[in-house]
């Protein structure tokens, strides 16, 4: 006979049918609410924003860069200075370039002088030869009127054959040394002087060339304004490359961002943005606000990071704003979910 046993209090032991039926249950629960909650975040909208870096600057705004590479020879204008156009900022050095200028201008002297020297030789050779015609067509009348007497003296029997023929010789000499000076070759004085001509151009042409180059080792303020020098010594080389100036001018002011060009697409003319100044960071924050007003067409890089430039209004709310102040900012560029925004996509 087997033995019994009684429980009194417990509840009695759940089916595997039914634990499995609750199990079941639970993992609906769970599934359904993962779903609200994706579609819940595919649903709900919130701002998207673009965060860039950049400072402030004028509405009048150049980076000088220099024409050609060379050591910096002389630092004409430091920072915080005021410039008008044109006005030279740094000399490079130019020791070689002004030497073949002194020598271009030299050569374009030389050769000048030359052609004048020339041009008065042509003058009097061309006064010496119309006074060498007038003196043969003399010549030629004399020995004309020699060889008609000659001829009425050989008819009266007065004179010989032989006179009669050293006039008719006389007369031909004449006459040949008269068209001998008539028909001399004009050109070539012509010609030389044409050669020299162009001798002066090249030398004239090749001073420009020499005077351009003297020149771009002048590196000048492009616009009037304030401006702010990079850190380069006397001595430094400098290539076309390196900034080494900017120049703030005009009246306003406006904010130059760059925009990391994953997300240059997004942004567009017009879009609002808020901005904090790193001069006005701490307890008290201070926010300045505007919209983006135009952009740069090109995608620029600097360190191997690719980025596009932005221009913005910018109002100083009567701050004192120094042109360069840098800001860190946030651009609104539209809605997207709220995934999206969290996972950054």
């Amino acid at each position: 006979m087997g033995d019994y046993r009684t429980v009194s209090g417990e509840a009695l032991p759940v089916p595997p049918r039914e634990r499995r039926r609750k199990r079941w249950k639970r993992l609906q629960a769970v599934a359904l609410a993962a779903i609200l909650i994706v579609a819940a975040g595919l649903v709900i909208r919130v701002e998207r924003h673009v965060l860039a870096i950049g400072y402030v600057t004028t509405t009048e705004y150049a980076q000088v860069f220099p024409a050609v590479s060379g050591a910096v020879a002389e630092i004409v204008m430091d920072s915080g200075e005021d410039v008008q156009a044109g006005d030279v900022l740094v000399r490079l050095e130019a020791s070689r370039e002004r030497a073949l200028r002194d020598e271009a201008v030299s050569r374009a002297g030389k050769a000048e002088a030359e052609l004048l020297r020339r041009e008065a030789e042509i003058v009097e050779e061309r006064r010496q030869r119309e006074a060498l015609v007038v003196m043969a067509q003399l010549r030629l009348q004399r020995a004309s009127a020699r060889l008609q007497l000659a001829h009425e003296l050989s008819d009266k029997g007065l004179t010989s054959g032989t006179a009669l023929e050293d006039e008719r010789l006389n007369e031909q000499l004449a006459r040949a040394e008269l068209d001998a000076l008539r028909t001399a070759d004009e050109t070539l004085p012509g010609m030389e002087l044409t050669v020299l001509e162009r001798e002066v151009q090249a030398a004239r042409a090749a001073g420009a060339r020499a005077e351009a180059e003297l020149a771009a080792r002048h590196i000048r303020a492009p616009i009037a304004g304030r401006v702010l020098r990079y850190g380069f010594v006397r001595g430094e080389l400098v290539r076309p490359d390196t900034v080494v100036y900017e120049v703030f001018g005009g009246d306003g002011q406006v904010l130059k961002l760059r925009v990391p060009e994953r997300y240059a697409t997004l942004i567009a003319s017009g879009q609002p943005y808020r901005a904090q100044l790193r001069s006005y960071q701490g307890p008290r924050r201070v926010w300045f606000t505007g919209t983006v007003e135009r952009l740069r067409d090109v995608i620029e890089t600097e360190n191997q990071r690719t980025y596009r430039i932005i221009f913005c209004t910018f109002d100083p709310q009567g701050h004192p704003v120094p042109p360069g102040t840098t800001a860190e900012a946030s651009i609104r560029v539209g809605r997207t979910s709220l995934w999206a925004h969290l996972f950054g996509l």
